[in-house]
């Protein structure tokens, strides 16, 4: 298994795509929907009335595609169902659009694919960035901190080592804060994404100050969210160096392509790095979230 310096695109033997409110929800079906023999499409059962996800899900009706439209706990329930019906006789190519999956249903349907995807198949997943939406002007509510799936929930290791919790931060204001605080651990590593919508990650930046004044300027990494590549080499050399003193645990905030890449990573380490979400649920008000134009995207090799 290996992560690709560049993005196969083409012909896709199957692809999954998210169905939502958010208007940017459409956006790599309009782009790459023509390219698929096949189309799964897994859509939520709340927020149905919301912003664009009736008009999103036309589209999807009109193309015949396979729809689910379930809650997070019984997604891979289903997806796991799709693939075993599958009889793959050889290698394949398949499409997977996170934008707007949960980090928990995204984590459940990449770990389905890598178990059940013939060796030597492709798995190339993209992300549409977001334009500018401000933070939330109060604090969500924490109600789950746990495993993103049971299939990366770890090994507890050398109880005698110290955890290194590893923030992909997010700009909502003192989340990995709070976080942080809860855990007590003996390190903290964070990364700050950069993007082409340069606003995001000065909202990063203001919203975790206190955290970030808290820790080393050693222990402070910024990534690139448009190379995903180079993000999964950087993440994989920080993880290893901590195993040598410590259990290193992440914690994807923020853009969902690190969230994505950790789950990669989580599954290459197995079981010597679990990989953690913090959700409110569904507390947080619905917001849509309009496609900012720049596509992130990358291919894994099976």
């Amino acid at each position: 298994m290996k992560i690709l310096k560049s993005f196969i695109g083409g012909e896709f033997d199957l692809a999954i795509f998210g169905l939502g409110f958010e208007s940017r929800a459409i956006s790599a079906f309009d782009k790459y929907g023509s390219d698929c023999s096949e189309l799964l499409v897994i859509g939520y059962d709340i927020n149905t009335d919301k912003f664009s996800y009736q008009v999103n899900k036309s589209k999807y009706l009109e193309s015949k595609a396979n729809i689910i439209e379930h809650g997070d706990e019984s997604v891979s329930r289903h997806v796991d169902g799709f693939l075993f019906g599958k009889n793959f006789d050889g290698p394949v190519n398949v499409l997977l659009d996170i934008t707007v999956m949960s980090r928990h249903r995204l984590a459940c349907i990449i770990c389905s694919l890598m178990d059940s995807l013939p060796e030597h198949s492709t798995l190339s997943v993209v992300y549409t960035l977001s334009d500018y939406i401000p933070p939330p002007n109060e604090d969500t509510p924490i109600k789950y901190l746990c495993e993103i799936t049971s299939q990366l929930g770890g090994s507890i290791g050398d109880p005698s080592l110290p955890t290194s919790v590893i923030f992909g931060l997010g700009y909502e204001k003192s989340k990995a804060l709070g976080v942080a605080n809860f855990l007590d651990s003996g390190f903290i590593y964070t990364f700050i994404p950069k993007s082409p919508v340069t606003k995001f990650e000065t909202d990063v930046v203001d919203n975790n100050k206190d955290l970030l004044d808290s820790i080393s300027s050693d222990n402070v990494f910024f990534y690139d969210v448009c190379q995903p590549y180079s993000t999964y080499l950087d993440l994989k050399s920080l993880v290893q160096s901590l195993n040598k003193f410590s259990r290193p645990l992440i914690i994807p905030l923020g853009p969902k392509i690190l969230a994505v890449l950790s789950v990669i990573l989580g599954k290459e380490l197995y079981p010597n790095l679990p990989v953690w979400r913090v959700s409110s649920g569904y507390s947080e008000v619905p917001v849509d979230r309009p496609a900012s134009g720049v596509e992130v995207n990358f291919t894994l090799k099976l």
